[in-house]
């Protein structure tokens, strides 16, 4: 069942939340997730990353992008 989520305006930027569900699941499965991998095409999938972070809390798997 999909869930239906209102995007929310934050100035220059879009957002949407996550449910807590979601969330206590992921650390149960995969442990703290602390970055959230989103794949766009036809559909938006959004999944748990467990990247490597760097020093500053920014994700290294991204080409240098936080």
């Amino acid at each position: 069942m999909p869930l239906i989520k209102r995007i929310i305006n934050l100035r220059t930027s879009k957002a949407i939340t996550l449910p807590i569900e979601w969330l206590r699941w992921v650390k149960e499965r995969y442990g703290d997730v602390q970055f959230v991998e989103v794949e766009i095409d036809d559909e938006l999938r959004i999944r748990p990353h467990r990247g490597f972070t760097n020093e500053s809390g920014g994700c290294r798997d991204n080409a240098g992008q936080n």
